[in-house]
Parts: structure tokens; C-alpha cells; sequence
């Protein structure tokens, strides 16, 4: 069972007998194995119904977890709350987010929504499904034992509240810095203040009786909470008695309003994301604080980014403080292969070997899943395993588990060897994976370092060869490959797109923009069609997987727009469809640029009608200017470009009858493949196998 697709048809009809004197038993070297991140139920989770939910819950069990953070539908719990105050529903529209911004609201990062006016009634029915939802989620966490890491008040509060307590000190907190006023420099309370002990209070205590009224009590000895102070901003103090004094009243706080209170934190936030602030001294005040109370033992800190960017081997351990190993690999959901193996392959281990002994957990905290899904794997088995781990037999257990034991070939498994050697063991100080020149804005010059560079951190002829083992293992290996399990054909999918996103069509635009500065106007056209090509290819074979298309999401957007009552309002689906393709595409209100395509994908519907009209763009300009010996003028491209995505941006989609809506709209995405994904990959194989061969030794030549 895996995000990508199951092999429950090979199920045997009689399960293998078990020796039930002896019994299979592993162990865990962490009791806590985790899952998720704030941000995973914007990038992923956010359109979910109970169907696909159940489905994940149960994946989760089945692969150890059980502490998951557990944040649908908490708006309905501040929306209780701030009601008892006095305050409305339309005073506490410019607080909440639209649908799939929340978690930065949560944060307090953003504040209200943008791109459709007069949301509020939208807004709120948006939030009562949600709140309905998460009870099933709830129950269903607590079937399975899985421990729930539930929301708790941080501090941030609607700019109205204000007026309800004049003789409080309310504090704006930094803009977050993608967006500007009125979207950020949140209203919030500070921990130091008596009134957020107060606040924390209510909130916990509205939220008990609202799970109270749906039967979902938690017995367990412990209650974590997840509280993030200053997500990506600057704090109110960077004082070391301030910090102290902040993190200790908050502890305090949580443990009057719930003595069985765990404070539970994402360390993001002492990164250098905004400002290189967080040194050892400010680290250590801020856990002082927290061992003011109870010495500490009532927190539990998920180091985010181990993977690449780990604290706990700079704090010593979290100064004592207990702690998870983490992956995120994975920043917007990004659909680039990437990781960093040797690093997961020992780190952890390392980690559990720490003198101060507080590590007690280990997860993976990706902002979107449906990618990298080995690593993931890999990550979800390590605590059941002893150092040394040899990780070519794990991936090879691992793909007989995908594909099937008699079912998976040499060539296939080597494939994925060299695979593993390349795209898997980003050796360069990367702090992130690599985005493609396909869902970025196009321009003269595309290469860029650090956060999400445009450089693939691999041997790309290397790949190219892989790609060629996999390719070719599908037309003269068809009696042994499990042609249509669905892991199979979406591996294949994956492996094909890196080859296209990340070797052909950058490599395509580098010759494209040595022919137009060359102004030889033949090689400018000859190089400007074939990344045309390129890119319509692309799309043809994301075309052949569900999770590789734009369909399903807006789908999924428009059905979880649903109401109380029997009808929803075609209205309120454009609402939440804005909001889906908002997010994938410019992030931010128009106008602002702060987070544009930082969270785009590469889904067949997105490639062919966003990215490949502002590429096509660009390349007729290219084309004019070397054809009348002009430079080109980019701000003029970059007007007509970001017209065109404003229509598309305003678009509704059509779901048919079929899906109980009418609309007038007749645009619609394919919600189901439109080839055969191994038709396909052999074509662009045959088609550009080659051309991808010369360009990846072109490129390795240069790196």
C-alpha cells in the first residue's frame, strides 16, 4: 500500500501461516513515529473527503505511525471561541484564510483571503465542513491509537479583539515576507502578557467541549499540543530573559489550562528561513524557559529539516529537551527526485547516540507528499532497524514490495540503483530540491543557488542511462514487469518527467538563449519549437497518471465545497476552485510576486494551459527581437505573460452532471489517463532519448 498505489489484487486467498509460539516481533528504537507538517494540509490534504482520509489513516498505521498532527477544521474551534467574545462572523472574516491557506492563518503568518469578495458565508460553510470532517478523522486516530497532536492558542488574535479589550497591549507582529498589508503584520498577544494564559484557557477549554459533544475524549496520560511561536518571523524579544521569560509563561500556561499538556513545536523557526537571528544562546534561553516547568519533560520538539538542516546537533540534543528526527525533503509540493541518502541512511542513528539521550521520535515532515516516496519509506522503516542499515537491500526489498517479487527485473533494479546514487545523493550545499525551469517564470537567465535552486545536483548522463534501463525494460521484459500496477506506471511517469523537466527543457533553453544572443534568427526558431515540444510532451505523458494530473485537484476542490443543505451553490465551488488554483500558481494576491509558482507543479492541464502559453510567449518574443536585431524587452513579455495567467486564474471548471453540478462553463481537465503510460514513455524515449543524452553530457561537462 503506498501513496501511489496499491498491489491488493496479489494478495494470496490464504494468508501465510504465522508461528504463533514464536510471533514476529520488532522493535521501535523511538516510542514516537510521526507524521505530517503544519503545511501538508494546505499542499496536499487540503481538499481531502472522509474516503481519502480513512485511506491515509490506515496507511499510516500500517506503517508504525502514531503521532500525527491533527489540524482540519480548527477554525471552527477560534470561530467558537472569539463568538463567545463578541465578536461576528463578518468581523471575523479578515482573520481567517480562504480553504488552502489556513495553515499559514494558523501560524500567523497571513491573515483574511483575497481574489473573491464577499467571501464570508463561503468562508464559514468551508469551515463547519471542515470541523465535520476532522470528527471522523478524530475517531478514526483514536481507533488506531494514533496519537493526536492537537492545535493550541499562539498568541495570534483578529485585529477586532482589540476593541473588545481596550486595556490589554496587543503587539503586530513582522511582516511575513511575502505579503504585505492587510494580509500580514498579524494582531497578536505575547506569552508575557497574563492575557495569553487567559486566552490559551478558553481555547483549550471551547475546544475539549466541542470533542466532548462529538464523543471524542481523549484517555491518553498526555495531551500534546502544537504551538509554533514565531513561524518565519521575528520574535517580540531576542533578549535571553525575554526569551526565557516567553517560553516559560507559555508552558505555564498550557499546563493551568491542561496539567496533562505536552508542548509540541516545529524548530523551522530557528532557521535562518527570514533572518540569521537564532545563535546557541537564544536557542538555549528559549528551552531555559521551557525547563522552568517540570525541568523541561512536558515538551517535545520536531527538528523539521534534520535531512539537510539539522539543530540538534548544534544545540546538543535541544539542550535535553526531547526531539524527532525529521525528513521534509519536500518544500510545495515539488515533484522533483531528490534527497540526500547517505545523510538518512546514518544520521538518525547518530542522532538516537546523542549524549543528552532525548531523541524519542523520528518522522517525516514533507509539505507535500506524492513524491520521493522510497525516502519516505526508508524514513518510516529506519526505527524498526540496527545500524549498520544496508540500504541496496533495503530498495530492493522495497521495489519487490512495489512491484511484486517475481515481478521485478535486473534491469529495473539496477535502474533504480544508479537512480539511487544520483538524484537521491544531493552532495552540494542545496537547502532544497531543485525546481525545474518548466513551472518557473521564463527568462534569459534561469540558474539559481540556495533555497530551491535550478541546479540538479546529479551526473545527468547518468540518469539519462537509467531512464533508458527503465524505458527499454518495458518492451522487452513485458512478461516479467508488473505493467499495471499502478506504482509501476506512476515510477515510470516520474523517472520520464525528471528526464524532460530537469535535463531536456533546461538544456533546450540554454541553446535557445546562446542562438538569440548569438541573433542567429534559424537557430532561435529551431531551439524555441523543439522547448515548444518539449513541453507539450511533457504534459502528454503526465497525462497517463492520476497523481501526475491537474483534474483530480480541481475536482476535489470543487466536491469539498459542499454545505449543509442538499445543494451547493455553483458560487461557492468557484470560490474554493479560486483558492485550488490560486495556490498552485501565484500564491499571493495579484501584484505581489513573493511566492509565485513557488508551489507549482508539474501536472499534465497545468503544464499545457499555464505554463507552456507564457513559454510560448517568450519564445515568439525571443524570435521577433532576434528577427529585427532588438533585445528583447522583457517587462513587455512579462505584462502579456501575466495577462494570459490572469484569465486562467479566473477560470471555472465544469465537473458534469455526473458529479451532481451544473455550470455553464464548458472548460474541463481529464479526471482519468488519456493514454497508456508505457505507449508514452517509449515514444518520447524514442523522440528524445538522444537529444537528452547530448544535452546531459553537455551539462555535466560545465558542472
Amino acid at each position: 500500500m503506498s501513496w501511489s498505489g496499491d498491489r491488493f489484487s496479489d494478495m494470496p486467498t490464504v494468508p501465510p501461516v504465522i508461528d504463533t509460539a514464536k510471533g514476529i516481533i520488532r522493535a521501535s528504537f523511538v516510542p514516537w513515529r510521526y507524521y505530517m507538517n503544519v503545511v501538508t494540509f494546505g499542499y496536499s490534504f487540503v481538499f481531502w473527503d472522509w474516503t481519502r482520509w480513512e485511506r491515509e489513516l490506515d496507511w499510516m498505521f500500517l506503517n508504525g505511525i502514531n503521532m500525527a498532527l491533527a489540524m482540519v477544521g480548527q477554525e471552527y474551534v477560534f470561530r467558537q471561541m472569539y463568538e463567545n467574545l463578541g465578536l461576528t462572523r463578518e468581523e471575523l472574516n479578515g482573520f481567517f484564510a480562504g480553504p488552502a491557506y489556513m495553515p499559514w492563518q494558523r501560524m500567523g503568518n497571513i491573515q483574511g483571503s483575497w481574489g473573491f469578495p464577499n467571501d464570508t458565508q463561503y468562508k464559514n460553510d468551508w469551515i463547519d465542513s471542515q470541523w465535520e470532517l476532522q470528527g471522523h478523522v478524530m475517531s478514526r486516530m483514536n481507533d488506531l491509537n494514533i496519537t493526536a497532536v492537537l492545535p493550541a492558542f499562539n498568541g495570534f488574535v483578529p485585529r477586532e479583539l482589540t476593541k473588545k479589550f481596550p486595556d490589554v497591549k496587543f503587539n503586530q507582529s513582522s511582516q511575513w515576507g511575502f505579503l504585505e498589508d492587510p494580509y500580514s503584520r498579524n494582531t497578536f498577544i505575547s506569552s508575557a502578557d497574563p492575557f495569553f494564559a487567559s486566552m490559551t484557557k478558553r481555547f483549550l477549554q471551547t475546544q475539549q467541549s466541542l470533542y466532548h459533544q462529538k464523543g471524542l475524549e481523549s484517555n491518553a496520560d498526555n495531551q500534546f499540543y502544537l504551538l509554533d511561536l514565531f513561524n518565519e518571523m521575528h520574535p517580540v524579544c531576542m533578549e535571553t530573559e525575554c526569551l526565557k521569560q516567553l517560553t516559560s509563561e507559555v508552558m505555564k500556561a498550557l499546563k493551568a489550562a491542561d496539567p496533562k499538556a505536552i508542548w509540541a513545536m516545529q524548530s523551522w523557526f530557528m532557521l535562518p528561513v527570514v533572518e540569521d537571528i537564532w545563535h546557541e544562546q537564544e536557542i538555549k534561553a528559549f528551552f531555559d524557559g521551557i525547563r522552568t516547568v517540570n525541568d523541561g519533560r512536558d515538551a517535545f520538539v520536531i527538528d523539521l529539516y534534520s535531512d539537510v538542516a539539522p539543530l540538534w546537533n548544534v544545540t546538543q540534543g535541544f539542550f535535553g529537551i526531547d526531539w524527532g528526527w525529521s525528513m521534509l525533503n519536500n518544500f510545495g509540493g515539488g515533484q522533483a527526485l531528490y534527497g540526500t541518502l547517505p545523510t538518512l541512511l546514518t544520521e538518525p542513528f547518530k542522532g538516537y547516540q546523542e549524549p543528552a539521550k532525548a531523541m524519542r521520535g523520528m518522522g517525516i515532515t514533507m509539505e507535500g507528499i506524492n513524491n520521493n516516496e522510497y525516502l519516505y519509506q526508508l524514513i518510516l522503516d529506519i526505527p524498526w532497524d540496527q545500524p549498520p542499515l544496508d540500504g541496496q537491500k533495503h530498495l530492493e526489498a522495497y521495489l519487490k514490495r512495489r512491484y511484486g517479487p517475481n515481478q521485478t527485473s535486473d534491469a529495473v533494479l539496477e535502474a533504480w540503483t544508479t537512480l539511487s546514487q544520483t538524484v537521491w545523493d544531493c552532495s552540494r550545499d542545496h537547502f532544497a530540491q531543485p525546481k525545474s525551469y518548466l513551472d518557473l517564470t521564463p527568462a534569459l537567465e534561469m540558474n539559481r543557488t540556495g533555497f530551491l535552486p535550478t541546479i540538479f545536483d546529479y551526473n545527468q548522463a547518468k540518469v539519462v542511462r537509467a531512464w533508458t534501463q527503465f524505458v527499454q525494460s518495458t518492451e522487452t521484459e513485458t512478461s516479467q514487469l508488473p505493467l499495471n500496477v499502478s506504482s509501476f506506471r506512476y515510477d515510470l511517469v516520474d523517472v520520464t518527467r525528471e528526464i524532460m523537466a530537469a535535463i531536456v527543457i533546461p538544456g533546450l533553453h540554454h541553446e535557445l538563449v546562446d542562438a538569440y544572443k548569438a541573433k542567429d534568427l534559424a537557430r532561435t526558431r529551431y531551439w524555441g519549437r523543439l522547448i515548444l515540444e518539449a513541453i507539450k510532451d511533457t504534459d502528454r505523458i503526465l497525462g497517463t497518471h492520476t497523481h501526475f494530473m491537474l483534474g483530480p485537484w480541481i475536482r476535489d476542490a470543487r466536491l469539498a465545497a459542499k454545505t449543509a443543505s442538499s445543494s451547493t451553490s455553483s458560487r461557492y465551488q468557484n470560490y474554493v476552485e479560486h483558492s485550488a488554483r490560486n495556490q498552485i500558481t501565484w500564491w499571493v494576491p495579484a501584484g505581489q510576486q513573493g511566492l509565485a509558482d513557488y508551489a507549482g507543479k508539474q501536472w499534465s492541464g497545468l503544464v499545457k494551459e499555464f505554463y507552456y502559453p507564457r513559454w510560448k510567449i517568450f519564445v515568439d518574443r525571443l524570435v521577433t527581437a532576434a528577427q529585427k536585431g532588438r533585445q528583447l524587452d522583457y517587462k513587455a513579455y512579462l505584462a502579456d505573460s501575466l495577462k494570459v495567467e490572469s484569465v486562467w486564474l479566473k477560470q471555472t471548471t465544469c465537473l458534469g452532471s455526473s458529479h451532481g453540478s451544473r455550470c455553464s462553463s464548458k472548460h474541463t481537465f481529464a479526471l482519468e489517463p488519456v493514454e497508456d503510460t508505457v505507449i508514452v514513455a517509449q515514444d518520447l524515449w524514442d523522440r528524445w532519448n538522444k537529444i537528452a543524452a547530448r544535452l546531459a553530457e553537455k551539462a555535466d561537462k560545465k558542472a
